[in-house]
């Protein structure tokens, strides 16, 4: 196989891959709907299940802890003397425009490199108008 081929069997594989995905958004957002339905009736009936030929499906519960203001629990944190449960760390969103800055002179701060990462950049050729 030719690297003209290989290149056209990517880009045939990519094409069908999205065609895929598309197709998924809105059985995902049906499966969605459908779950929320059947959990509301479930609950509306008083059951915590229902059995089929194929599953038994139920509602399930987790509990997740939601950190909602994250200045106050790091008082209480240090307040408590847990300190090794906080880390300081660089706000990544603000240092992108120091990093932008850096790619472009070439002058690095201490403790950075520049990477050269490798990858594979497709853009496809605009239909021609007729």
């Amino acid at each position: 196989m030719t690297i003209q081929e290989k290149a056209e069997q990517l880009l045939k594989l990519r094409q069908q891959i999205n065609a895929v995905k598309e197709t998924l958004i809105p059985l995902q957002a049906e499966k969605d709907a459908l779950e929320q339905n059947l959990m509301d009736h479930l609950k509306k009936q008083g059951f915590a299940s229902v059995k089929t030929g194929q599953a038994t499906i139920s509602i399930a519960h987790r509990k997740s802890l939601v950190i909602t203001d994250e200045n106050i629990l790091v008082q209480d944190l240090k307040k408590r003397g847990l300190n090794d449960y906080i880390k300081e760390a660089i706000n990544k969103e603000l240092f992108k425009g120091v990093a932008d800055q850096m790619k472009k002179t070439g002058e690095l701060m201490e403790g950075t490199v520049l990477q050269d990462t490798e990858y594979m950049s497709i853009r496809e050729a605009k239909e021609k108008v007729k």
